[in-house]
């Protein structure tokens, strides 16, 4: 799942052509995609989630199948239409797969498309001729969206949460749990809850002025601590979203600096970060790190269920920013 955070609800950011569809789909989901189905589910013409699955699995079940296990993880999505697309080149699998949504999708579907390398055609009529995803059409996109830079695939995102010893070796030695990191962050939650206040008109966190970051270093070894984790989550739910996006990178650089089999806390930390985000390709890239390096991290198993069910990133804020800081680290 991905709730985009780069679109602005009062800007003019429109999708409504089979060539900007597609030239917007590596933007919308942080990469571009190769044998995916995409589907863009909207609320009264907004795009409020996309969401994409691997199509490797129709190796081993039926498209029928593989279309009810992927309506089913957007089972908590409040849309009430939903613009499909197939990427791929087999044409077979695009065949079985569009009758498949047509018989199971439960609302409206106002466009059905087929992206194959540069080419788009649409499926929903009897035109299928292709069109070509053109320069001028990409450039539309990266201009729509100026926060995106679509990494050239999902592997190149999933190496952003791999164990790096050049980063470890960088940061220095990994002390879990340090106190005085801890009391800085412990004050540096108490100044986030203090200094940000919510915009009515967007119901979302606007900062009154900037506040610096923790120094890597001392994040990493702070979030490596249960406590320190949940602080840093804390603050992600009172940051504006610029802020937010630059804590998530300040935890992924956190996560590849860890030393294999202890990032779990900081790993699941990266993965709801993520999520607020509205980025849940590396949501569940933090996850995989998390969970393989502790199976039984409750909070990633929390995360796991709400990417998978499709919980808005909002509802997770509203629930993080009502937690009062005393409740984590007393005084």
């Amino acid at each position: 799942m991905h709730s985009d955070p780069s679109i602005d609800p009062h800007g003019s950011v429109t999708l409504n052509n089979p060539i900007g569809i597609a030239a917007s789909l590596p933007h919308l989901l942080g990469f571009h995609p190769v044998e995916s189905l995409v589907c863009l589910w909207l609320r009264e013409g907004a795009l409020i989630v996309t969401q994409r699955a691997d199509l490797d699995p129709l190796l081993e079940m039926t498209a029928e199948e593989f279309v009810a296990a992927f309506m089913d993880a957007a089972a908590h999505v409040t849309a009430d239409a939903a613009i499909c697309v197939v990427v791929t080149r087999n044409d077979e699998q695009v065949r079985r797969l569009c009758a498949s949504l047509r018989s199971l999708l439960p609302i409206r579907c106002p466009a059905m498309l087929h992206v194959r390398g540069s080419q788009v055609r649409e499926l929903s009529t009897h035109n299928v001729k292709w069109q070509w995803i053109d320069s001028r059409s990409r450039q539309w996109a990266a201009n729509s969206f100026p926060r995106s830079a679509p990494a050239l695939s999902r592997t190149r995102i999933e190496s952003e949460c791999e164990p790096d010893p050049v980063a470890y070796a960088a940061m220095g030695e990994f002390r879990p749990g340090s106190t005085p990191a801890m009391e800085q962050l412990r004050a540096f939650a108490d100044a986030a809850a203090g200094q940000f206040e919510i915009d009515s008109s967007s119901n979302s966190p606007r900062g009154r002025r900037s506040m610096a970051s923790l120094e890597d270093r001392q994040l990493r070894d702070v979030v490596a601590d249960s406590r320190g984790r949940d602080l840093v989550l804390l603050i992600a739910a009172q940051l504006a979203p610029g802020d937010r996006d630059a804590l998530l990178q300040a935890l992924l650089r956190c996560t590849r600096a860890t030393p294999p089999g202890q990032a779990g806390h900081t790993a699941a930390a990266a993965g709801v970060v993520a999520w607020l985000c509205g980025d849940g390709v590396r949501a569940n890239v933090a996850l995989e790190r998390c969970l393989l390096d502790d199976p039984d991290n409750v909070l990633g198993a929390v995360l796991d269920h709400a990417v998978r069910t499709g919980v808005p990133p909002e509802k997770l804020r509203v629930m993080l920013a009502d937690i009062p800081v005393l409740d984590i680290v007393p005084s």
